[in-house]
């Protein structure tokens, strides 16, 4: 009888050891991905912002932005902005 609950005490010492520290584990693992992810994400964001375009339409007054995707089935993006909040080192004036 004493052997069957020594055993059992350390059967459950040696379960609650180890779901702790696969707890622990996939804790980890969940905080390195999102870390990834979010890497990933800036990343993206830097490229596309380092590679959007400004044009001003001088018959219309209106200014675009526009963003060519460097993947090779990229489409084009285009919307209009607010002139005003474009610095003008950034601005191509279309003639």
């Amino acid at each position: 009888m004493r052997r069957m609950i020594t055993l059992t005490v350390v059967v459950v010492i040696i379960l609650t050891l180890f779901t702790g520290c696969t707890e622990k584990v996939r804790e980890a693992r969940r905080v390195r991905e999102e870390a990834k992810q979010q890497l990933l994400i800036q990343s993206n964001a830097n490229k596309v912002i380092d590679t959007i375009k400004y044009i001003k339409d001088p018959r219309t007054n209106l200014c675009f932005t526009y963003y060519w995707g460097d993947e090779p089935n990229a489409s084009l993006s285009i919307t209009t902005v607010p002139c005003d909040s474009i610095s003008p080192e950034l601005l191509t004036v279309a003639e």
